[in-house]
């Protein structure tokens, strides 16, 4: 029950401490206008902006094809070398600035890259959930902000992202009156749910609000991948002293673990919450 009721409010599966967090933020801390690039992102959860320099996708796309890393859970997961390490820096550095220049006003505060990765998604075979394809809220605050780059084309075919905007939250939930859970099983979702789909040309940008709005990895057909590089953004604290001359990947990046952003955006008890809170101010 105490899920629900939280998902009833929120509308969402996140904890209900870092809903609070979100909710006491965008009241006492966040500034809004009439933004040229995410206002969608605030309003709807998701804003598509036009390409990345092309030169940088096909150069990270050639950096990937000479890997060879295997297939766990119908994915693969690409190591971030420094070929691929300095096109994501100039990536966030150049083509983004003045989306990232946006979302520091909203926030009030620095945004810093806290990690990268690239995957390949594979067609799974059975109805199970392997690389986040069932519908769920990512677990952070959201001072983390995620993107998505296409890195070829998306289509209906490639297990495009899919989001349930909130204008379907009462079909939602009575569906799910007798069948919650953290992560929602695709199957329970049935036509009359509209979803939006994350479709899109070859080095598209897509921001989504994963820590409030319920998403989830599409299944790609058939002997059909899907390619994304990942960005995550956490905000830093106006208290907090931090290098950020750019934004460029730290050390640990080269690991499967974002350390960075779950340092800044997922507080483990109410007193972590609450001095992260502080430290905005």
């Amino acid at each position: 029950m105490k899920k629900l009721l939280n998902f009833i409010f929120f509308y969402n599966t996140n904890l209900l401490k870092y809903n609070l967090f979100n909710f006491f933020y965008k009241i006492l801390i966040s500034k809004s206008k009439n933004f040229v690039y995410i206002n969608d992102y605030l309003k709807n959860g998701i804003v598509k902006i036009s390409s990345i320099d092309q030169n940088k996708i096909n150069s990270i796309n050639n950096e990937i094809e000479l890997q060879k890393p295997p297939i766990k859970n119908f994915s693969q997961v690409y190591l971030i070398n420094n070929e691929i390490k300095k096109n994501i820096h100039s990536i966030v550095n150049n083509d983004l600035k003045t989306v990232i220049e946006e979302l520091e006003f909203y926030y009030q505060s620095k945004i810093k890259l806290s990690w990268a990765g690239i995957t390949r998604n594979h067609s799974i075979q059975d109805e199970s959930e392997y690389f986040s394809n069932f519908f769920h809220t990512d677990a952070y605050v959201f001072t983390m902000v995620k993107f998505f780059i296409n890195l070829h084309d998306v289509d209906e075919n490639s297990g495009a992202l899919e989001l349930i905007p909130k204008n379907q939250k009462i079909s939602l939930i009575k569906k799910m009156l007798n069948e919650f859970n953290t992560r929602i099983d695709p199957r329970i979702i049935k036509n009359e749910i509209k979803i939006k789909k994350n479709l899109g040309k070859k080095g598209e940008l897509a921001i989504v609000k994963t820590t409030e709005y319920l998403h989830r990895a599409g299944n790609p057909k058939k002997n059909k991948t899907r390619d994304m590089l990942f960005l995550e953004f956490v905000v830093i604290p106006k208290k907090q002293k931090q290098t950020l001359q750019n934004n460029s990947l730290y050390k640990t990046d080269y690991e499967e673990e974002n350390n960075m952003t779950k340092e800044y955006s997922k507080p483990s008890d109410f007193k972590s919450i609450y001095k992260l809170f502080l430290s905005y101010f």
